[in-house]
């Protein structure tokens, strides 16, 4: 009786394992129903070459991905503000030399590099009291704040790429295809056109530190311009009256 039990357990294990549905099982289901929805002659499937784990991810590493975006574009922020500060305080010390003060009062090309270095000086200024500035900073803080949600999300997917023999007028040809299936299970299956889709959370975060680093870009640009504009001044300075 023990012996004929324990073949029926065997038996009915390996039974449970022969129905058991892989992912590619999964998959080759989902891609047939597609093929039928969406070719328009679905025979032109000739085969399925095979199927492959291409990419797998998840919201905390996207999240962390961003958070590391927008940590590189604050260091490039504060490492051009500092130079653009000490260079600035160079151009101010140097006009206060003697030699350098009387060259400035005669050479109108120095003239129109401080009236220049002036000008950018009050264009920071407006800059950074002006409303684009304030909502870039409102925009940073709604930022951050929603890539820490992000992070403690569960979205995770898991792509597939689906190698594919296809007939098209008589002529065979290898195409791709892709099996996107997420945590819940759900499968969708894209093309080339859109394997570049992502949900709508992680669409928006992409979207919105792009956004971010584009408007981070106009104080950039303002710094590099006060850059320039100070090392103009301190070898013209250097050239004509050297160092005291």
């Amino acid at each position: 009786m023990k012996k004929t039990l324990c073949f029926i357990s065997v038996v009915f294990a390996f039974a449970l394992l022969s129905c058991t549905e892989t992912v590619e099982d999964k998959i080759r289901k989902e891609f047939k129903i597609y093929v039928h929805q969406n070719f328009d002659d679905p025979e032109s499937l000739k085969e399925i070459l095979s199927i492959t784990l291409s990419d797998t991810v998840s919201a905390k590493e996207t999240a962390e991905e961003l958070m590391c975006i927008l940590a590189q574009c604050d260091s490039a922020t504060t490492n051009l503000q500092d130079l653009r500060d000490s260079l600035l305080n160079v151009v101010i010390e140097t006009c206060k030399r003697p030699r350098a003060l009387s060259e400035f009062r005669r050479d109108r090309h120095l003239q129109g590099l401080m009236l220049k270095f002036a000008d950018l000086v009050n264009e920071e200024i407006k800059y950074i009291s002006s409303a684009e500035h304030m909502e870039l900073k409102s925009d940073r803080k709604d930022l951050d704040e929603s890539l820490s949600k992000l992070e403690s999300d569960s979205i995770i997917f898991f792509t597939y790429k689906i190698r594919t023999r296809i007939e098209n007028h008589g002529e065979l040809s290898i195409k791709e295809y892709y099996a996107r299936i997420y945590k819940n299970d759900s499968t969708v299956i894209l093309d080339n056109n859109g394997i570049s889709s992502y949900p709508p959370q992680l669409s928006d975060a992409f979207k919105c530190v792009d956004m971010y680093v584009e408007g981070v870009k106009k104080k950039w640009s303002l710094y590099k311009q006060s850059i320039d504009n100070s090392k103009e001044i301190l070898r013209d300075v250097y050239l004509k009256v050297g160092i005291d």
